[in-house]
């Protein structure tokens, strides 16, 4: 899972620096991975894990929307 975020977030940070995606998409992933570890770690903050779990579907839908778009210029 950790090999996973790591790519997906230098996947997104280069696209982003190169002006193809919104920088939205590369801070949800961010922001979703300390979220989904301290959902995970803690005790009663399963909750926490599900947002995580959210954050990174919608990261994700955005990231092929936005492939999809730049694709189509």
């Amino acid at each position: 899972m950790a090999t996973l975020m790591c790519g997906v977030m230098i996947l997104t940070i280069r696209a982003w620096i190169v002006n193809r995606i919104h920088g939205w998409i590369p801070a949800a992933f961010i922001f979703s991975t300390p979220v989904g570890v301290v959902g995970n770690a803690v005790q009663g903050a399963d909750v926490l894990f599900g947002c995580s779990g959210v954050m990174f579907g919608i990261a994700f839908a955005g990231l092929g929307f936005e492939t999809w778009i730049s694709a189509s210029k």
